[in-house]
């Protein structure tokens, strides 16, 4: 089909060969098509059709087509389904914890330890596309990057705040790594007969 609409798009001859019938052939001038998907839109069509291939999940596109939205997270599974894991650099990543966090940071601010690492592991994770969640299994989020606070900022936030109650910590200059281990190990269970015939 993606074949197809890549000739649609540029036009030329199709010849239909019927083999039932001495292999007679019947040839059509097609004019090009200029409402045919655009390249980019076929090649979002391909990565779309191996997310389905890795994930076992029939993935519909709504009548109203792909959003830029959408378009993002299709390479995020792309990502995800072909290698396990996704890095993303950001100006300011916002973590959000307990007490417990800010005393961690104190003590690595305190040690000179900044640009600091922040490892949070997720039991189910998923990404959101045409509106369906696409699930991607257990999750391991490391983020890394500087704190935005001082060890005063941090000791004073530390004497007002009350037990329980949650505090953000702004990162800035930000990594953030997703690795998906089930993924990982699908991934390395499939290549294992490709590595064995190499060798």
């Amino acid at each position: 089909t993606l074949k197809f609409l890549h000739a649609l798009r540029s036009g030329g001859e199709l010849i239909i060969t019927f083999l039932n019938h001495d292999d007679e052939r019947l040839s059509l001038t097609v004019p090009s098509q200029p409402k045919a998907p655009i390249q980019k839109e076929i090649q979002l069509f391909e990565q779309i059709c191996r997310i389905q291939g890795k994930s076992g999940r029939i993935i519909r596109v709504p009548n109203n087509g792909i959003t830029r939205e959408d378009e993002l997270a299709i390479g995020e599974l792309m990502q995800i389904f072909e290698y396990g894991r996704t890095s993303t650099k950001h100006n300011t990543v916002t973590v959000t914890g307990n007490r417990k966090l800010l005393e961690v940071v104190l003590d690595n601010l305190k040690s000179e330890c900044n640009p600091i690492i922040f490892r949070g592991i997720f039991p189910k994770s998923f990404v959101k596309l045409f509106g369906n969640e696409v699930k991607t299994g257990r999750m391991i989020r490391t983020v890394s990057g500087k704190v935005e606070m001082s060890s005063n900022d941090i000791q004073e936030l530390l004497f007002v705040l009350a037990e329980g109650e949650s505090v953000q910590v702004k990162i800035i200059d930000a990594e953030v790594v997703e690795e998906f281990p089930e993924i990982i190990e699908k991934i390395e269970w499939d290549a294992g007969p490709m590595i064995e015939s190499a060798r």
